[in-house]
């Protein structure tokens, strides 16, 4: 046998490149726009108990294409592509007085309290992360992965 260059020794996982990118569909994303502003938990929790302090919520939806697929670049057509969340994380018992308007009044109402991402340190003068699950984005596929409506 003659030695290629760059052929793969020993026991590689070779990727297969005619995997095809599932689209979302048009009745996909529909089903998927009904979950924006519902609440969810995960399957697993990262820290137990959270699910009694925490529940996540999808604040946003956004098309996207990713821009390579097994090694190769993607080229897709106006109307293929994958559907990304924005996911936000609240506490499930504290809350907060929000105002919002609406023809033309305003309203206040309580709303549950935004989980915090960073907290500012005064003493050092810094931003800190306190929270890197909250305020993150995710496939919509995967968030359905890992992710269950919240029944509290």
């Amino acid at each position: 046998m003659a030695n290629i260059p760059n052929e793969p020794k020993g026991n590689v996982n070779i990727p297969q490149l005619d995997d095809k990118i599932e689209w979302v569909t048009a009745d996909e994303a529909e089903k998927l726009d009904k979950l924006l502003f519902k609440n969810f938990v995960r399957k697993t929790e990262l820290k137990s108990g959270d699910r009694k302090k925490f529940f996540y919520r999808v604040t946003g939806a956004c098309p996207y294409v990713p821009l390579h697929h097994n090694g190769r670049e993607v080229l897709a057509g106006t109307n293929q592509n994958l559907i990304e969340f924005t996911v936000d994380k609240f506490h499930r018992n504290e809350f907060v007085k929000s105002r919002r308007r609406e023809s033309g009044q305003e309203i206040e109402e309580e709303i549950n309290k935004p989980v915090s991402r960073n907290e500012y340190d005064e003493k050092m003068g810094t931003w800190e992360m306190v929270d890197q699950d909250t305020g993150f984005k995710i496939d919509s596929r995967k968030f359905l992965e890992e992710f269950v409506r919240d029944t509290e």
